[in-house]
């Protein structure tokens, strides 16, 4: 009796073919290639995966091997914020609690259909979470950018906060009184009422 060798690719699941021409007839309108994989223990979950683009810094680095971005079809769910989201019942619980946890619930490809798996792709809401960029280079300068602006902003409040605190320790070395409102003391009571 003879064994049957099978490489491994074909021990996974595999999406079916409709999904995986989308994505690929998608991802050649952007001069790449793209394939609907399914990814194994511990995540099993299906993912988009599709080819870098020409001149994307990853490609300058041949040893690390990676000439493709992988993202996976899941979606954050928080029964906290939203209790009556379909998914949570997908959800783990807490050992000692029992209360559902927040995670990520994968998609299935029947629930969300070859158009909305090409809606997905086309707003970018593979690449980000949420929808926002169109690639992760994007989502990362964005959270750059973010993070210089809060910096700069921490910074102004650390300075007005070290000047009002040097005027209050001045004002109390001195002995100056605090006025909140500035008067004029050259006017008189009876000059600034009409009889």
């Amino acid at each position: 009796m003879t064994k049957l060798w099978l490489p491994s690719h074909h021990a996974k699941r595999v999406a079916p073919v409709e999904f995986r021409d989308a994505v690929e007839s998608w991802a050649r309108q952007y001069s790449g290639h793209g394939d609907v994989v399914w990814v194994d223990n511990p995540i099993n979950c299906w993912a988009v995966r599709l080819s870098l683009m020409p001149g994307d810094p990853r490609l300058k680095h041949p040893d690390e091997g990676t000439h493709f971005e992988q993202t996976l079809l899941h979606e954050w769910v928080d029964p906290r914020r939203d209790p009556s989201h379909p998914k949570k019942d997908r959800l783990r619980r807490h050992e000692r609690t029992n209360r559902l946890m927040p995670g990520y619930v994968a998609y299935d490809l029947d629930e969300i259909g070859i158009q909305g798996l090409v809606n997905m792709l086309e707003k970018g809401s593979l690449l980000s979470g949420r929808g926002e960029f169109k690639s992760p280079l994007a989502a990362l300068q964005y959270t750059r950018n973010q993070h210089r602006k809060q910096r700069e902003a921490d910074f102004a409040a650390a300075r007005d906060n070290a000047i009002q605190k040097a005027k209050a320790v001045r004002r109390r070395i001195q002995g100056l009184p605090l006025v909140s409102v500035g008067i004029d003391l050259n006017t008189t009571r009876s000059s600034g009422v009409s009889s």
